[in-house]
């Protein structure tokens, strides 16, 4: 993979973070939790094209950004526990493996658009237990975009 700036650290350390928020009188907890890290091509963070050539730019591009956090947030309120976005799992690390039910152009898809590094010690169950939140006490979830993961994530743990 090349990055501009040259080797970048794929795995650096993001620190979770927790702060409480008051909604009518009751404490919410509100938590951000770092699941691992994505770089993408740099044409993804800058269209070059128009419609379906900046898509083809994205995948064609020779460079990708540094690594950024990957967020996770969790919101303890009085109501239940909802969680927003699920992040990526380490079985995704094996690509031709994990979506080996998906298309061909899926998987090109995957392996050029972006570059994903997760631990298992980061995903979202164990993440969890970290603030002694149980799977089961999530209310809802809320997925601001589509990753096969973010569906199957909380049914397997």
């Amino acid at each position: 993979m090349k990055h501009k700036e040259g080797i970048i650290n794929p795995n650096p350390d993001y620190e979770n973070v927790t702060t409480t928020v008051k909604l009518n009188g009751k404490d919410v907890k509100i938590h951000g939790l770092c699941v691992g890290t994505v770089a993408v091509k740099t044409t993804f963070k800058t269209k070059k094209g128009d419609g379906f050539m900046s898509k083809i730019n994205i995948l064609l591009a020779g460079y990708y950004t540094e690594y950024m956090p990957i967020w996770v947030w969790v919101i303890e309120h009085p109501e239940g526990t909802i969680v927003i976005d699920t992040g990526e799992n380490a079985d995704s690390m094996e690509v031709d493996k994990y979506l080996s039910n998906e298309s061909w152009y899926a998987r090109f898809q995957f392996k050029n658009a972006c570059n994903v590094k997760i631990r298992r010690q980061s995903e979202i169950n164990r993440q969890l237990e970290k603030i002694n939140i149980k799977i089961d006490d999530v209310k809802l979830v809320v997925l601001t975009h589509m990753h096969r993961a973010e569906v199957t994530k909380f049914s397997e743990a």
